[in-house]
């Protein structure tokens, strides 16, 4: 579900609220939940809200953009630490080691996938454990192993700054923190949208009960054929499913 679909819900609220003060003192339910203090009420809320909601969402976006923009060298950089291993005159067991961990990193597969025979009856294709281990912090993890395991083997020693074992362990460090700062903003919008839902949906208080309460209620005072009526008729409101 678009986030649009819970904003235009609020933005309508407020045009019914605004057709609520034009119409005046003759505007006077017995229902507390829908006098004109209750909705001004509610449209103060509303607004708070979605000023909430927009700046809990712009955190997100902006810590998944960073994240995205730190691990997109990653690969590149793992193949580089590789090749700074083959270099340095490591044996070629701890080449082979170091380029596992490298294909981790990458998603990268030793061998070819293994397809389906239609002639057996075993689906071939289910043995293959996937050699992709993609996610942020997997991939994370997979990089302070290969950081580890390269500051074990004492003869790798480049004289290049950015794969030194300590420059790579600091950038393990951000590549952590990137994950950690995603989390926290991911756990921030969630809770807001949890908050914004029951704002909007509760079935007794919610903005759209308050809503349908309002439309019947100015039909039953003006008529479902009158000027007024009509005018907030076709304002629209839809709950959506948590």
């Amino acid at each position: 579900m678009s986030e649009k679909g819970h904003a235009k819900n609020i933005a309508n609220f407020l045009l019914l609220v605004e057709f609520v003060v034009a119409f005046g003192a003759v505007y006077n339910p017995s229902n507390a939940l829908i006098t004109l203090a209750s909705l001004n009420a509610t449209k103060t809320a509303a607004e708070a809200l979605l000023d909430k909601l927009n700046t809990k969402f712009a955190a997100l976006t902006n810590a998944v953009n960073a994240r995205e923009i730190l691990f997109a060298n990653l690969s590149a950089l793992t193949t580089r630490i590789v090749n700074a291993v083959k270099a340095s005159g490591a044996s070629d067991q701890f080449v082979a080691d170091v380029k596992t961990l490298a294909r981790k990193i990458q998603g990268r597969r030793k061998s070819e996938k293994a397809i389906d025979d239609p002639n057996t009856p075993e689906d071939e294709s289910k043995k293959a454990h996937s050699a992709s281990q993609m996610s942020y912090s997997n991939r994370a993890e997979n990089f302070s192993t290969l950081t580890a395991l390269a500051k074990s083997e004492p003869i790798y020693a480049p004289n290049e700054a950015d794969l030194k074992t300590s420059t790579l362990e600091d950038h393990y460090d951000d590549l952590k923190d990137s994950n950690e700062s995603v989390d926290t903003a991911y756990v921030g919008a969630s809770g807001v949208r949890v908050e914004r839902d029951n704002f909007l949906y509760d079935d007794e208080s919610g903005l759209v009960e308050q809503a349908t309460l309002v439309k019947a209620y100015v039909k039953s005072l003006f008529g479902a054929n009158s000027p007024e009526y009509k005018q907030i008729k076709g304002i629209e409101f839809k709950r959506y499913p948590a």
